[in-house]
């Protein structure tokens, strides 16, 4: 226990830095940052250790309460500085899509990224009750580009992340509409 509260507790709401980086055991952690809602919840995807020096990570939850309505907002994609600074980049909503995973780094400098959820409106066929997603990317600055919708006539529900191979195309995998890998989009 650290600061009042389990392990369990502070991965699901915090990130951490071991101080036995070296070992499988570590003696202790550092609280960098608690997310407290508006500035995301439930970061549950693996942190990006970017070309620029910093870290960038997503949220599953958190940012903008109302607009997705099964959770306390879509999710929130945010920068840690090397000394533990954290600032939002991008805020998402329901038509960027909710539950963004993890983020890889293009040869562009930009990252990116799929939401397995939502990504609403025509022509996707999508809504709130289910669960299509958007591939998108994000700029260090934080401006948003939704890349893809998914929508009730394609694989939906992207939920592994991306993968940016060789050949320039980024691969992934969805869970629903499709029985084999279909996922390859150029960026």
């Amino acid at each position: 226990m650290h600061g009042g509260t389990t392990a369990t507790a502070l991965a699901l709401a915090s990130i951490l830095v071991a101080s036995s980086l070296g070992t499988a055991n570590a003696q202790s952690f550092e609280i960098l940052h608690s997310f407290s809602g508006p500035d995301g919840r439930n970061p549950a995807a693996r942190l990006l250790q970017a070309s620029d020096g910093n870290f960038y990570g997503t949220t599953s939850g958190g940012g903008l309460g109302p607009e997705c309505p099964d959770q306390a907002g879509c999710g929130v994609i945010f920068k840690m500085a090397p000394d533990g600074v954290v600032s939002t980049l991008h805020l998402l909503t329901a038509v960027e899509g909710g539950q963004p995973s993890r983020l890889i780094e293009g040869p562009d400098g930009s990252f990116y990224g799929v939401a397995s959820r939502y990504g609403v409106g025509p022509p996707t066929g999508c809504g709130f009750s289910t669960s299509c997603g958007t591939f998108f990317r994000v700029d260090p600055d934080g401006t948003f580009t939704l890349l893809h919708t998914f929508g009730t006539s394609d694989p939906s529900w992207p939920t592994g992340g991306l993968l940016l191979a060789s050949d320039g195309f980024f691969y992934g995998t969805t869970l629903t509409g499709a029985t084999e890998l279909q996922a390859r989009w150029k960026r």
